[in-house]
Parts: structure tokens; sequence; C-alpha cells
């Protein structure tokens, strides 16, 4: 120990080995909620690395070697100019297929037409037969009143429900 003033760089962190690592991984992710939310209001109160640092943590804890293969390291450009590469290559391939195939979306459109006027018509047929329904059951109706008024005339009693 003697010599170790010399060469020996060390930190020191008191509690590490408490708790269990579920609860570390709850509290990594609890921050990482925090981080998000702060650099979506734009506070400034964290980055892109400290973001990074919590997501290593939470690799670690979760029984990974570290981060690197999962996700990129701010500190790194040239990650994150090969993720921002592979991103806009997306984009440029949608983009092509989009204009390779002008006419699906034209078609796509008519689709949705022929399908909301047939809808529209179903609708009005199902309201036609309902009005029909409505008129043969009051036509029923008045025949029934009819034919009980002249059973009453017809044969001089009173048959409740007519008419008369």
């Amino acid at each position: 120990p003697t010599a170790w003033r010399h060469n020996l760089d060390c930190r020191i962190d008191v509690g590490l080995g408490s708790g269990d690592r579920q609860e570390k991984i709850i509290n990594l992710n609890a921050i990482l909620g925090l981080q998000q939310q702060f650099m979506q209001q734009g506070l400034g109160l964290t980055d892109q690395a400290k973001m990074y640092n919590t997501l290593e943590r939470l690799a670690v804890e979760v029984g990974l070697k570290d981060a690197a293969p999962y996700f990129n390291d701010p500190n790194q450009p040239q990650q994150l100019l090969q993720a921002q590469v592979e991103q806009l290559t997306a984009m440029v391939q949608q983009m092509q297929a989009q204009m390779q195939n002008p006419l699906a979306e034209v078609e796509q459109i008519k689709a949705q037409a022929k399908l909301a006027a047939e809808q529209q018509q179903q609708q009005f047929d199902s309201q036609k037969m309902l009005l029909e329904m409505e008129q043969r059951q009051r036509e029923f109706q008045a025949n029934y009143l009819t034919k009980l008024t002249e059973l009453e005339l017809k044969y001089g009693q009173n048959v409740p429900g007519s008419m008369v």
C-alpha cells in the first residue's frame, strides 16, 4: 500500500452494492424518463451524453457488458453520423418508392371513395327497407282494424280493439 500513493488512480463509491438489481433498473428507468421529458421540454437539465450514460448503466444492470451494441455514444460522432445516414437512406428509399408508383396513391383514394359510396348506398338501402316495413305495418294495422269492424257489423257483436 505504500507504493500505491503514486501509481494508483482510484475512486471510491460507497453504497454501490446495496439494493438489488431490479430496484436499480427501476430507478434508472425513472431517471431516463425524466431525462427524456427534460430534453423534450428544452430545459437544459440534461443532454444526450448524460442520457447515454444512463442507458449504459442500465445495460450493465440488466447484465449486458456495455451499451455500445444497442445505443450510439454521442461522444463518438462517427456513430451518430452513421445512424443519421441510415435514417436518411431509409427516407430516400421510401420517397423513391412513392415516386416510382404515383398511381398507387390515386388508386388508394379511388378505392376509399368507392368504399364510402358503397357504405352510403347500404345506409340508404337499409333506411328505405325500414320505411317500407313501417308502411307495411301501418297497412296491416289498418286492414286488421277494418276486418274487425266488418266482423262487428256483420255479427252485431262488440269486438275489443275495433274502430267502432
